[in-house]
């Protein structure tokens, strides 16, 4: 027997049914009809139904007293299984250490590692003290989680491949264009090492050790790979390994290279067509010869693309030098001639911000000044301090402020990809603001940063952490921007957060009640297709989510 709700005329009703079987067929009986449920329940009849039931069956009604809630637990990691999963990570490292010799179970501990950089990104120490807030995740030795980063640092390449693999396989994707650029990740050291080096930090710890990271995206911010240089790498000299690793970790054959002006020399832009590729990088203006600079300012030949409709202003225009020759002498006293596209682009928005900027600077220096002393830093906006003798500081530079104002708006773009139209190789150029983001999401949103490793090979093994958390978040969040959710990272990770279960005791048995999640992690789960908890489960239905 059972209690079943039919409806009639609007209201639900509560019967008592029997099932049996006639004719082959399973039929129904009502045995009785309890009435409408809303007056049932109003009446307080269903509870004491229920405690009689219990009673006539020998059971005695629990109290609260005998409740007794034993751990908030979080089961949010379900969501990222699900994606660890499908990129095959396990697989991938267990072939990683079929060879070794290990003791300890180390596809768990990397699980761990990623899933804590995810959701609740902290230190090694951290995550182990803070232990069994996972339902689906054992506990770890701490010295099993620091061991773990030196195989992981070994299992980067192998790592980089698959996921590059996965994702075109995930994804569909064909790489045409791939972004570049360069960052640097700071230590509360100033001990330096074969890695940790005193560098220019672009964070402006110049008083701290650092190491430089290369990283390469596609046109969806998939990460695709990344090295690390020692801390005194200057930026440009970071590009042969990016050409390496396309050729020969991922087999790439032919690409758009696009860059920002800190990879623009002319060996850069050589080894990019010696490797075969194209390239689309920010191009130095100021240091162009005076023919650039005569057309740049003549106003003459440039493309009116947009006005505004009621100044009649130009807001924005562009005019394309075609046949730019670039030329670089090899090490071996070799001349490579280039030839490419010089796209000249001014912006009534640029102009502002760049005038904006300036003006910033130059309330630095008059406060400077006001001090009437010895120029004894290095920052930017001394560039418009006079000065005479040893750095005596004598007032503005009216003329250095002059000039700088004279390019205001403008930029410039290199494409060695002469036949494509202008337009193209600038929408491609500016989306170079995807690697700008993801360095964001990995120093803020993962917390790369602290890194409280010292010897390179864990150091190594930290970013492999990262890296590979980094692409589980940024495949949930492309996965949900194609069933039209838009979610940046933080709210993302605040939404599998909320997925938790309390732990309840009761009469010597372990239940475990559903909490209240937040909208977006039902969404998340929707789109994954991963089933919806019951509000009361037990142990085993949690844990058999991911599969």
């Amino acid at each position: 027997m059972f209690l079943k709700i039919t409806k009639s005329n609007g209201y639900q009703y509560v019967r008592i049914v029997r099932s049996y079987w006639k004719d082959g067929k399973s039929r129904q009986q009502v045995i009785a009809n309890l009435g409408r449920l809303d007056i049932l329940k109003q009446q307080g009849q269903l509870k004491r139904l229920g405690k009689k039931l219990l009673a006539l069956d020998g059971t005695d009604v629990p109290t609260l007293d005998e409740l007794e809630e034993l751990n908030r637990l979080c089961y949010g990691d379900i969501v990222y299984k699900k994606l660890w999963d499908k990129y095959q990570f396990t697989q991938i490292l267990s072939g990683e250490i079929k060879d070794k010799r290990i003791q300890y179970d180390f596809l768990q501990t990397v699980y761990l590692l990623v899933i804590d950089r995810l959701l609740h990104p902290r230190s090694k120490l951290a995550c182990f003290q803070r232990q069994g807030k996972y339902i689906n995740i054992a506990d770890i030795p701490l010295h099993h989680l620091y061991r773990s980063l030196d195989l992981l640092a070994e299992a980067k390449a192998a790592l980089e491949r698959s996921i590059f693999d996965r994702q075109r396989d995930l994804f569909h994707q064909s790489v045409d264009v791939v972004f570049y650029d360069v960052t640097t990740f700071h230590f509360e050291s100033n001990r330096a090492d074969d890695l940790k080096e005193f560098g220019f930090s672009k964070a402006g710890k110049f008083n701290e050790v650092q190491v430089v990271m290369g990283l390469l995206i596609d046109m969806d911010g998939n990460p695709i790979g990344y090295d690390l240089f020692p801390g005194n790498t200057f930026d440009g000299n970071t590009l042969l390994e990016a050409l390496a690793a396309l050729k020969q970790r991922f087999s790439i054959r032919r690409l758009i290279f696009v860059a920002d002006k800190a990879i623009n020399s002319n060996k850069n832009l050589h080894l990019i067509k010696a490797a075969g590729y194209d390239y689309i990088v920010s191009a130095r203006l100021k240091n162009s010869s005076k023919k650039i600079k005569s057309e740049l300012f003549d106003g003459q030949d440039y493309q009116e693309i947009t006005v505004d409709q009621t100044t009649g202003e130009v807001t924005f225009r562009y005019k394309v030098l075609k046949d730019h020759r670039v030329s670089y002498r090899d090490e071996q006293g070799s001349t490579h001639q280039l030839t490419d596209n010089l796209i000249i682009a001014w912006s009534s928005e640029r102009s502002q911000r760049d005038r904006r900027e300036r003006e910033r600077q130059i309330a630095k220096a008059e406060k400077m000044i006001e001090k009437k002393g010895k120029l004894d830093t290095k920052k930017g906006y001394q560039r418009y301090i006079a000065t005479e003798g040893e750095n005596k500081v004598i007032g503005l530079d009216e003329a250095r402020i002059a000039e700088d104002a004279m390019w205001d708006g403008y930029y410039g773009i290199q494409t060695s990809e002469t036949e494509l139209d202008a337009t193209a190789v600038m929408e491609a150029y500016h989306l170079l603001w995807k690697i700008e983001e993801s360095f964001r999401v990995l120093k803020s949103t993962m917390r790369t940063r602290p890194i409280f490793h010292w010897t390179p090979k864990r150091i190594k093994g930290h970013f492999v952490v990262c890296f590979m958390a980094f692409v589980l978040e940024r495949a949930l969040e492309n996965k949900l921007k194609a069933n039209k959710i838009a979610a940046s990272p933080e709210t993302i990770r605040e939404a599998i957060q909320s997925l938790e279960v309390s732990e309840i005791k009761l009469r010597g048995e372990r239940y475990y009640l559903r909490s209240k999640q937040l909208p977006l992690a039902s969404k998340i789960l929707n789109v994954l297709r991963i089933k919806h908890l019951r509000n009361i489960s037990i142990k085993e239905e949690i844990t058999a989510q991911p599969a």
